[in-house]
């Protein structure tokens, strides 16, 4: 099975909230649930915008970003781009900047970053791959943590 696109049902919120993720803005506040992920049912592997921005060219905070695998949260940070409409179709481009790993994965390192170019792709332009030509991911090294 591959990733899609889906709302999530309030359990699926709950397990979300299970992870308890602190923000990145607020001291001691934890990311509040999302409405939308991208996830691969079979492999159960999860991605999660969680807050930021990520406005590629713009001067604003990375969008932060987690990826549910193995029981274990991989965090990307990344900025993002694109053009075109829903009615002509569109580009999108992905300039992940930083992902950390949990050291635990580190033997399936490449196994991840398959995993994230998988889940990226597919969630699209707002969360619709049914709509976009292309897309561009750019990945640097990750650390391992």
């Amino acid at each position: 099975m591959a990733f899609v696109n889906e709302t999530l049902t309030e359990q699926d919120k709950e397990w979300f909230v299970g992870f308890r993720l602190e923000s990145e803005f607020r001291k001691g506040a934890l990311v509040p649930s999302p409405t939308k992920w991208t996830i691969d049912k079979e492999r159960f592997a999860v991605l999660v915008a969680l807050e930021g921005q990520g406005a590629d060219g713009y001067d604003v905070p990375p969008l932060f970003l987690a990826l549910f695998w193995q029981g274990k949260v991989i965090r990307i940070e990344a900025y993002t781009r694109g053009k075109g409409s829903y009615q002509t179709g569109t580009e999108k481009w992905w300039r992940v900047t930083n992902i950390l790993i949990p050291k635990e994965l580190q033997d399936q390192g490449d196994g991840v970053l398959q995993l994230i170019r998988e889940a990226l792709d597919a969630q699209g332009t707002g969360y619709r791959r049914d709509v976009v030509e292309a897309v561009q991911i750019e990945l640097p090294n990750p650390r391992f943590i």
